[in-house]
């Protein structure tokens, strides 16, 4: 009892990327800073040889970030590791509905999973609705500005939609790795990763069919 009182007066774990150079250099899309990672999948997103990216950073703070019920954004590198903690939730979910086991099945699964359609802001169920929303015409707000604001977040829209699916699946290879690290790679993924399969992030989840 006393451990989870701590835990909702304790602050969640921010991106360290927030107002950092990496992300002033980077472009931002919908709110959401499109910071570079290590990848060789291919599409739309700046990589980077970076030891410590932002990939890294979500795998890191999943776990306790799970525990935590509330998330103040700090800037827009906090949006990419909120959206991004939601895929690495969506994941696990979605290997226990699937009961995918090994390594080799749950990879490719997951990849499949990553790149299918998935919801992006301005859509009914996008999990981040509360956080990243389209432009709404202010009562001083000409048509022509608004009409161009729209504009803009649909520009921006499709910039993050084609920076996370390369996101998405890059993580979906992290991932795996991560849930059959020092586990048999024919078996069921790590239990101490699956466990957050049954608890929701900030009360919501990834929406899936």
């Amino acid at each position: 009892k006393n451990l989870f009182f701590l835990i909702e007066i304790m602050p969640a774990y921010h991106s360290k990327f927030n107002k950092s150079d990496i992300e002033s250099q980077s472009e931002i899309a919908c709110q959401t800073a499109l910071l570079p990672f290590r990848t060789k999948c291919s599409g739309q997103a700046p990589k980077t040889d970076s030891d410590n990216d932002i990939l890294d950073e979500v795998l890191k703070y999943f776990k306790p970030n799970m525990l935590f019920r509330k998330f103040d954004i700090e800037g827009e590198s906090d949006r990419t590791l909120l959206y991004l903690i939601f895929v690495v939730h969506s994941y696990l979910v979605r290997i226990v509905r699937k009961r995918t086991k090994g390594y080799s099945d749950v990879k490719k699964m997951l990849q499949q999973y990553a790149i299918d359609q998935f919801d992006s802001p301005g859509d009914p169920k996008f999990v981040l609705a509360g956080f990243i929303s389209p432009p709404t015409r202010g009562e001083d707000e000409s048509l022509a500005d608004f009409n161009a604001a729209k504009a803009k977040f649909q520009s921006d829209r499709t910039k993050w939609m084609a920076y996370m699916k390369v996101a998405r699946e890059e993580l979906s290879i992290r991932v795996s790795d991560a849930i059959y690290e020092n586990v048999e790679n024919d078996g069921a993924p790590n239990k101490f990763w699956m466990q957050f399969s049954k608890r929701k992030f900030l009360g919501k989840q990834i929406h899936q069919v």
